[in-house]
């Protein structure tokens, strides 16, 4: 598995391999619950240059709603086209209740520590080319995008649907240096 970074195209950057991957010991498909894991590179990865940035885990708790995050991905701009994005695509989305959040999205589990976000009209939507992208406000990672089966908007009201970093925040801390 590789990871591309530092870069605003799809050709640029570099691309890095996984030495290690962590999944959720605890992960269920099916149900959306623990669906989060890590990944160790074989080299360190550069950081402090425009395009790759340190970013900071969120507090300890449920994502709110009315929270402005920005999503970016490289997923297809036209929904009949499974070719990937050639530029990163950003955009804003805005957080919405739980409730709201688990009616849009009844195939999350109960268990599944997840939020949503939306565009205001529904103009911006994922597809399967953003699965695990980042919901990031001011440089801190809310949420991680998830992404199934999804081709395109399906209609106005699309919920994107995230893991709650929050949520994980302990569990992410058992992997990394305490330094970080």
């Amino acid at each position: 598995m590789y990871m591309r970074y530092n870069t605003l195209t799809l050709s640029g950057g570099q691309m890095l391999g996984f030495k290690l991957t962590i999944p959720h010991a605890r992960f269920d498909e099916a149900t959306l619950t623990n669906d989060i894991g890590l990944g160790e590179t074989y080299y360190p990865m550069v950081l402090g240059v425009p395009n790759a940035q340190k970013i900071k885990l969120p507090p300890t708790q449920k994502m709110i709603s009315g929270i402005n995050v920005n999503i970016s991905g490289w997923g297809s701009t036209d929904p009949r086209s499974p070719v990937f994005s050639q530029d990163l695509q950003i955009a804003e989305l805005t957080t919405i209740g739980e409730e709201e959040c688990r009616a849009k999205h009844r195939e999350a589990g109960s268990e599944a520590k997840i939020f949503c976000a939306r565009s205001e009209h529904g103009e911006v939507c994922s597809t399967s080319g953003d699965r695990g992208g980042p919901g990031v406000m001011n440089k801190v990672l809310f949420g991680v995008l998830i992404t199934r089966f999804k081709v395109g908007c399906e209609d106005e009201d699309n919920a994107e649907i995230f893991t709650d970093v929050g949520q994980y925040v302990d569990w992410i801390k058992l992997f990394i240096p305490p330094d970080y």
